[in-house]
């Protein structure tokens, strides 16, 4: 089966199911639960599901101590004591800049976004290697097109 024939199954699938009830990538985004933990800040980790990149579930890091695993096509939240903190994520590649630093505020929400660049190492023919990133998502895209379609996997 080809990539192109496989797709287009994906989307007449999401097609028969949107006119059944079912879930539809055109969907608005769910309602997602706001911080309630007096005095906490709520950080969602979002990862896209990307078939021709890594489906590996690295271990999240803030300030070096683990978090959960990034779930390809997932959507969960922590809540953390207001502070700064460095977001990292395990992989081979080292690279620059991919880690995120935030100083975290009471009651607020923020979205970070973890990415997959197996082609960073390779060689082109027979390997690539797994590196991601720990990034901030655009506002207008988490909203539009991500969040209508990643998994909620609640608190982790």
């Amino acid at each position: 089966m080809s990539i192109r024939h496989t797709v287009r199954s994906l989307a007449i699938g999401l097609s028969v199911g949107a006119c059944l009830g079912g879930p539809s990538l055109a969907a608005e985004p769910p309602a997602l639960p706001q911080v309630t933990t007096p005095g906490a800040a709520r950080v969602w980790f979002i990862r896209q599901f990307e078939p021709s990149e890594s489906l590996a579930r690295p271990m999240i890091y803030a300030n070096g101590t683990p978090v959960a695993p990034s779930e390809p096509s997932g959507a969960f939240y922590r809540d953390f004591t207001p502070g700064g903190y460095t977001f990292t994520v395990d992989g081979y590649g080292q690279d620059s800049n991919q880690a995120t630093s935030l100083q975290l505020a009471a009651g607020t929400q923020t979205y970070l976004e973890i990415q997959s660049l197996r082609s960073w190492e390779s060689d082109n023919e027979t390997f690539q290697r797994d590196t991601f990133y720990v990034r901030i998502p655009s506002a207008y895209f988490l909203q539009k097109y991500y969040l209508p379609q990643l998994t909620y996997l609640g608190a982790r």
